[in-house]
């Protein structure tokens, strides 16, 4: 690890002059993976600010991910302003960083991401959009949020959909009812019961009107019992 006392000589090799520097670069940042060595992340910072190479972004964001800090996170939004500016062979480990790192405004981008780039990579930001909601806990959030939870609805599984109700449930937009509403009219049953309980739980005139509505129509009698505790609620006797 005697590179870690030289710094300066490191930057130097980023540009790529020599492949087997790089080489050598991208083993001495992966050890530092490895050993979760949280010391050398200043360093990491700056190779990742100077780097030209993909492979190398590739190891910094997966350090990022076990050691990263907030200095990290705002030399990413530098590097890539934007998703778009960002290469698909990078985007999963990306996507890693603001879930590891992000709070609340990382919903936003993740949310564009979903919206940009539809389907691809939607296991991952799944984990991550829930991954921040457990840190920030119920938020509210923009429009943009909102539109990127449909996007990744349209494209995914049962098993996905639920995930994405449930998460529709921790973040306040009177639109994010949307989600919950798509939910209802879904062919999967456990998609449906998914729904009943959480437009249940919305408890909104809008969320009650469509149970009704949907209760009328459905034919799955496992389904139907969903409905009993939230329009059909047994009065408590003293």
């Amino acid at each position: 690890m005697q590179l870690y006392n030289a710094p300066w000589q490191m930057l130097k090799m980023v540009e790529g002059q020599k492949s087997a520097d790089q080489r050598e670069l991208v083993h001495v940042l992966q050890e530092i993976e490895q050993k979760n060595e949280k010391s050398a992340i200043n360093l990491v910072n700056a190779l990742f600010l100077s780097s030209s190479s993909q492979s190398l972004d590739k190891v910094c964001l997966n350090i990022f991910v076990k050691i990263g800090d907030r200095r990290s996170l705002s030399l990413l939004y530098k590097k890539f302003p934007t998703p778009q500016a960002i290469s698909m062979s990078l985007l999963p480990s990306y996507i890693n960083v603001l879930a590891h790192l992000g709070e609340k405004d990382e919903l936003d981008v993740l949310a564009r991401v979903a919206s940009i780039f539809g389907g691809l990579y939607r296991g991952e930001l799944l984990a991550a959009l829930e991954s921040v909601v457990a840190k920030v806990g119920p938020v509210d959030v923009s429009y943009e949020v909102v539109s990127g939870l449909q996007k990744l609805y349209e494209v995914t599984e049962p098993r996905e959909r639920i995930r994405l109700i449930q998460l529709a449930q921790r973040m306040n937009n009177d639109l994010m009812i949307s989600i919950m509403l798509c939910g209802l009219e879904a062919e999967d049953e456990t998609v449906r019961k998914a729904a009943i309980s959480a437009l249940g739980e919305h408890g909104s005139e809008t969320a009650q009107r469509e149970l009704v509505r949907a209760f009328r129509k459905e034919e799955d009698e496992d389904v139907l019992q969903e409905f009993e505790q939230w329009i059909f609620p047994v009065a408590q006797v003293a």
